[in-house]
């Protein structure tokens, strides 16, 4: 996925706005899974708001991190302050969600707490990836 302008990127885009930010047709877009469908206009999906997440994120209030037990997304989101696709991505990597609809911290995240990290990845970075097999 080429990205030609992502200031055209929005929760409603019209046919302009597809065309100015990916220089594609919206119809050839929706096939690849990227957008759907909304009345005259599109709006990205989870696939598409994926390509925006960062390598990793910092964790901007710890205090708050370690004095809840359970979670919200927003709280996630204010906790790491970052949009709702970022925060949900860092539920399901560093959370676990409990059979109430609440997320916990994971034991994984629990350990990265301890050992003072305040930096979280949130995908592997490819360059990274090819210099470990070389």
């Amino acid at each position: 996925m080429i990205i030609k302008n992502k200031n055209f990127i929005s929760e409603q885009m019209t046919k302009k706005d597809v065309i100015m930010a990916f220089d594609r047709h919206p119809d050839d877009l929706i096939w690849e899974g990227y957008l759907k469908r909304y009345f005259q206009y599109y709006k990205p999906t989870q696939k598409l708001m994926e390509q925006f997440i960062p390598i990793e994120i910092e964790i901007i209030d710890v205090q708050r991190l370690n004095g809840y037990n359970l979670f919200y997304i927003k709280n996630v989101q204010e906790i790491f302050e970052c949009d709702r696709t970022t925060a949900k991505i860092i539920l399901k990597k560093h959370f676990n969600k409990t059979q109430f609809g609440y997320w916990k911290r994971s034991e994984k995240l629990d350990e990265l707490l301890a050992e003072g990290e305040i930096k979280l990845k949130l995908k592997e970075d490819k360059n990274e990836k090819t210099q470990n097999i070389l």
